[in-house]
């Protein structure tokens, strides 16, 4: 009973803590543990994620945050392994990403390794890329193309 009343007693301060903390982080830290959060609840609980949420988790992948791109990036990928339908549209949002990164070297000198632009990400989004075969020649696959030149 002591331990319940002392737990129950520190527990305000705590989440106090927490929230202070909180209010000093950027929406992009939040914007990463939101997507990493879910890919955490969806491998545990895969009905967790609605099809309706595709657009919005997929419009994510815009965002100019290195860091939310890669997070929402490993997301979309874990639900288009099962559900590729509804992510269809990562296709073309990865090709432009790659293409703004390779191409048009649009990244902060923070995420140069060894003077590649940000190859973590760029394998993730052209791992991302298979999971769609591209159709004809559209422009998302004449950009990625051209990227890989």
């Amino acid at each position: 009973m002591y331990i319940c009343y002392s737990f129950h007693r520190a527990l305000p301060w705590k989440v106090r803590d927490s929230f202070a903390d909180k209010r000093r982080t950027s929406k992009s830290f939040v914007k990463k543990k939101a997507a990493l959060t879910l890919l955490r609840l969806y491998r545990k609980y895969p009905a967790i994620v609605q099809q309706e949420w595709a657009e919005r988790i997929i419009s994510l992948m815009d965002d100019p945050d290195m860091g939310v791109c890669l997070s929402v990036t490993s997301l979309v990928m874990a639900l288009a392994q099962d559900q590729p339908d509804p992510y269809k549209g990562a296709y073309v949002k990865a090709a432009q990403r790659l293409r703004r990164i390779v191409m048009d070297n649009d990244i902060a000198p923070d995420y140069l390794y060894y003077k590649v632009p940000c190859p973590w990400i760029q394998v993730k989004l052209l791992r991302l890329m298979q999971y769609y075969p591209p159709s004809g020649l559209c422009l998302a696959s004449r950009s990625c193309f051209l990227a890989l030149i």
